[in-house]
């Protein structure tokens, strides 16, 4: 049998509904992966991501606090290389230059090591007649940091040894 024109237009409507509930539908899926990335990025902003890959030792935080951006939240170690730093008479800190090697020993080690100069601070210290000069030792081993070097300086500046801080 045939179907009638009535029957026909009702079939043809269930057709248009039915694309436009699968529009409906897309859209509607489209909208929740939207939120579900919205919800990803504040999930990311609230996680801490260190500029380096160290170790945290200590944090600054309590559960339930807010982070402050003038206050660090957390203090992140990584002792690999290690940073000696030396104050040298401006006279002799002006003899050196970046990429020297100064040799660097443990204190009451027997090893000496290289260190490279990485920094050398553009301004004296009036009081003292010095300048803030930085080391890049090698640590391969994580031993810990703030321990007593002795650095041993060029011919070129001075055959004495000179005891400082590794920070």
């Amino acid at each position: 049998s045939s179907a009638s024109p009535f029957e026909v237009l009702e079939a043809e409507l269930d057709v248009d509904l039915s694309e436009i509930k699968v529009q409906q539908a897309q859209q509607e899926q489209q909208q929740k992966k939207l939120q579900a990335d919205r919800q990803k990025i504040k999930v990311d902003l609230m996680h801490l991501k260190s500029p380096i890959n160290g170790l945290v030792e200590k944090l600054n935080l309590g559960l339930g606090e807010v982070v402050d951006p003038n206050k660090p939240s957390c203090t992140v170690v990584k002792n690999d290389p290690l940073w000696v730093e030396i104050h040298l008479p401006s006279r002799q800190a002006a003899e050196l230059e970046m990429d020297d090697t100064l040799s660097v020993q443990e204190d009451g080690k027997k090893l000496w090591a290289d260190a490279k100069v990485i920094f050398l601070s553009p301004v004296a210290d009036a009081a003292s007649g010095t300048r803030l000069v930085r080391l890049e030792l090698p640590n391969p081993n994580n031993v810990p940091c703030g321990r007593k070097v002795l650095v041993k300086l060029p011919e070129k500046l001075s055959s004495a040894s000179k005891t400082t801080d590794a920070r």
